[in-house]
């Protein structure tokens, strides 16, 4: 018979996700996919499949199954971003990406912690929320640079821009 405290917590260790960042995972998945994918044919079956990757990999706590997801994020966006040109959805779906990888990780490490029924949502909210804010920076500062660069300069020089971006937004992981 299970003790009182292992019914509220769960099992740890037992290759589970908790709840509230894994829903925030998969939302956010479908969101990326609708802002910045849902004009690029290519990139929204790229989406779609990632969102059901995404799903998989915080129902069975498989960071392969989140990576892969993640991984076609990216590739759908940035191939929607090629053919579009860099816009501001483009901008946002990179960030959400993060955002999307950060609350899945963290869903599948705080289950294997504490387990699936942990009392753990306002933890999980904070992160979610911490994330969006670092993200919406980012986009924020990238997308000013942009549209503030005179129209003769290559799209190559932005390139250091989402470098930055990257860094700021992987600075999450710490």
């Amino acid at each position: 018979m299970k003790s009182t405290d292992e019914t509220l917590v769960g099992t740890p260790g037992s290759d589970t996700a908790t709840r509230t960042s894994s829903m925030f995972s998969v939302i956010l998945a479908v969101v990326t996919v609708a802002v910045a994918l849902s004009n690029h044919m290519l990139g929204l079956v790229l989406g779609l499949v990632a969102i059901l990757f995404i799903a998989i990999a915080v129902l069975e706590a498989r960071r392969s199954w989140l990576s892969g997801g993640v991984l076609l994020l990216i590739a759908g966006t940035t191939l929607a971003a090629l053919e579009a040109g860099v816009t501001l959805a483009s901008f946002v779906g990179l960030a959400l990406v993060f955002v999307v990888w950060d609350c899945g990780e963290y869903a599948i490490e705080l289950g294997n912690q504490i387990g699936r029924r942990g009392p753990t949502q306002r933890q999980e909210i904070r992160n979610a929320a911490t994330s969006l804010a670092v993200a919406a920076v980012g986009v924020g500062v990238g997308w000013l640079v942009i549209t503030n660069v005179s129209a003769g300069v290559p799209l190559v020089a932005t390139v250091p821009l989402a470098v930055g971006l990257l860094f700021l937004i992987v600075a999450l992981r710490s």
